[in-house]
């Protein structure tokens, strides 16, 4: 039972760790959007300077996509890890269940 437990706190961790994944993300990315508007909206912007803002909100959203994706990854490792940890000791008690039962 402790390793139901275990599992269930394993799996709605990695949840609230993707949900704060995501809306890091979102933050960034409504924050980069802000910036990028503001600056277009700046009178008398020159078209290289327009160019310019275009190329650093682009450069902003691919690095917060690839931050997101990677923290992504390490969560899914980590829950994958901890899943392995737990089907490792689901076979042991089963051993010792066996052995136990077989005396």
């Amino acid at each position: 039972m402790a390793n139901k437990a275990a599992e269930k706190k394993a799996m709605l961790g990695r949840i609230e760790r993707q949900n704060e994944i995501n809306t890091e993300y979102n933050d960034r990315q409504f924050r980069a959007g802000q910036e990028f508007q503001e600056t277009l909206n700046t009178p008398g912007l020159s078209k290289e300077e327009q160019q310019s803002a275009r190329e650093k909100y682009t450069a902003e959203m691919k690095a917060a996509e690839d931050e997101m994706f990677r923290k992504q990854a390490d969560t899914l490792k980590e829950y994958q890890k901890t899943m392995d940890e737990q089907a490792k000791l689901k076979a042991k008690a089963e051993a010792e269940k066996n052995k136990a039962l077989a005396n």
